[in-house]
């Protein structure tokens, strides 16, 4: 099998929100041993999952330094800060658990789409990526190969986004070990103003 990369991207809006939208993209590397240089990437998407679920266990990720790497590459390229979000972290840390323990790549995996897996973790939203991969051991790797992807790199350096959130897993007994989800997105401003009888 060969490593992926491939952005994933909804041709329509979301049914209702018209002006809402959300962009994937997702990664998968194979590492070289002892040089830890990555491969060359190819398309390739998911393959089947295993008849079994993995057991997976939740990687600890230093969410301030995935924040200031996150807000640096922004900054080189002329784009706003964004800052963390819990709720973008949980949705994240769901999702590289799923992979994980389905041991594939997918934003759609029991269909359960982006979208879906945001309003399940109550974040309303007008703009939301995420990325996603498999195989990088670091967040810095992740990083790097995101930033080297234009579907990821386009993620990353949307001037739509406010807020992050960074999760990952691992799986000692898969094909690559490590799963990762960085979502990013901009909550739903929208204001209701309800004005009572008498006003």
């Amino acid at each position: 099998m060969r490593p992926a990369l491939f952005p994933v991207r909804s041709p329509s809006p979301v049914a209702g929100t018209a002006s809402r939208r959300f962009r994937a993209a997702f990664a998968s590397i194979g590492l070289v041993i002892g040089l830890g240089a990555a491969l060359p990437l190819a398309g390739c998407i998911g393959g089947s999952a295993p008849a079994t679920l993995q057991t997976a266990s939740p990687m600890q990720v230093d969410e301030s330094t995935t924040l200031a790497a996150v807000n640096a590459f922004r900054a080189s390229q002329g784009m706003k800060p964004v800052k963390l979000s819990a709720s973008l972290s949980a949705a994240a840390r769901s999702q590289a658990m799923d992979m994980a323990a389905h041991d594939t790549m997918s934003h759609n995996l029991g269909g359960q789409t982006l979208p879906k897996r945001l309003a399940k973790a109550g974040y309303g939203w007008q703009v939301a990526d995420e990325n996603i991969g498999e195989g990088y051991p670091t967040m810095a790797a992740a990083m790097l190969g995101w930033k080297n992807s234009p579907g990821h790199r386009k993620n990353l350096l949307d001037p739509g986004v406010t807020e992050i959130g960074i999760g990952a897993a691992e799986v000692s007994r898969s094909r690559y070990h490590y799963y990762w989800s960085l979502i990013l997105a901009a909550p739903d401003q929208r204001r209701v103003t309800v004005i009572g009888a008498g006003s």
